[in-house]
């Protein structure tokens, strides 16, 4: 009776066994994106800011956080080429040099430009400032090597195209050949999926696309609580990383002339802003288009999709001739400090 009785309690393990490693085989294994959702960041306190009323990441990041960031200006903070003096910020100045951003001599509303809204972002933080776009996509030997993030490099190196050079830096003293094949849909979200894991909130990215251009890490779409079926037409772009960025962007304008009329103000619409921005989709996977009638040479069209009627740009590393991944060390960090 004893050996059946043991017996039969084996069997009824051997079961269970059975059934529990059958669950397990069939359970899906959770991603760290799916599981991580963004948490307060001083670094995202302050970025965010400077978008504008509505706008979804932002509602979304107080949502999940319960912070309650409210943006320094209804119509975001505006682009002004030069914009580096904080102590100017939503004065009227004119611009020294025409650009795709305004005409040399005319009135604009003072905002920042990309470097100038990084470095304010580093400035109300208290961390070492970032040194000239050039340097950090040049001059990547002695202390400022240890800034670059070879890997996250390495991983994304085979999506460049250089369009005009034959190969692309990735590392101090290291080239990367531009390959003769590029990688499957399937193989570039599996790539930028990797990217935004290794990245930090507050990592930058320095890209020259038809002029030098610089940006905040802050997450991905799934990070910020969207799902498939919430993110629409971006229900494959959920684990692709976000940047937080200052640069050409279509919808300031009509924000602008409101916000001037409104403040009686002499001056002309900016064309451009704080926005956020996908970087790794292609610009033939983007949905919509905006076409620049600014430049006849070398045109930056705005490419973006559609995130809740937020149009969401779309930065295509094929189109990129030279980029670095930065991370500010944690010992040139004021906040590591406190």
């Amino acid at each position: 009776m004893i050996k059946r009785f043991l017996a039969a309690i084996m069997a009824c393990l051997f079961l269970m066994g059975g059934a529990v490693a059958v669950i397990a085989e069939e359970a899906p294994e959770a991603s760290p994106a799916e599981t991580r959702a963004i948490e307060r960041n001083p670094y995202l306190d302050i970025a965010l800011s400077c978008l504008e009323e509505g706008n979804p990441i932002l509602r979304q990041y107080n949502a999940l956080t319960g912070a309650d960031i409210q943006p320094m200006l209804k119509t975001g903070m505006p682009y002004y080429f030069g914009g580096q003096d904080y102590s100017r910020l939503l004065t009227v100045g004119s611009v020294w040099e025409t650009s795709r951003y305004g005409m040399k001599g005319h009135k604009y509303v003072y905002g920042f430009d990309c470097v100038g809204f990084v470095r304010y972002i580093q400035t109300q933080m208290g961390d070492e400032l970032i040194p000239s776009l050039s340097e950090m996509i040049l001059k990547r030997t002695g202390a400022y090597k240890d800034y670059v993030l070879t890997e996250v490099a390495e991983l994304t190196a085979p999506f460049s195209l250089a369009w005009n050079s034959d190969s692309v830096m990735i590392a101090a003293n290291r080239r990367l050949k531009k390959p003769k094949k590029y990688p499957s849909v399937e193989e570039e979200r599996e790539t930028y999926a990797k990217v935004a894991e290794l990245l930090e909130v507050g990592d930058l990215f320095t890209a020259n696309h038809g002029g030098r251009h610089v940006m905040m890490y802050i997450g991905t779409l799934r990070q910020y609580g969207y799902t498939a079926e919430a993110a629409g037409e971006m229900a494959d772009y959920l684990d692709y990383p976000l940047f937080i960025n200052c640069v050409w962007n279509p919808d300031y304008v009509p924000r602008m002339e409101a916000y001037i009329a409104e403040n009686g103000l002499k001056a002309l619409p900016n064309k451009g802003g704080v926005c956020i921005t996908i970087v790794g989709p292609r610009y033939s996977d983007a949905p919509h288009k905006i076409d620049d009638t600014e430049r006849v040479k070398r045109p930056k069209d705005f490419y973006y999709f559609d995130l809740e009627g937020y149009h969401l740009s779309v930065l295509d590393l094929s189109a990129a001739t030279s980029y670095v991944w930065w991370r500010t060390p944690a010992d040139k960090r004021g906040n590591a400090q406190n």
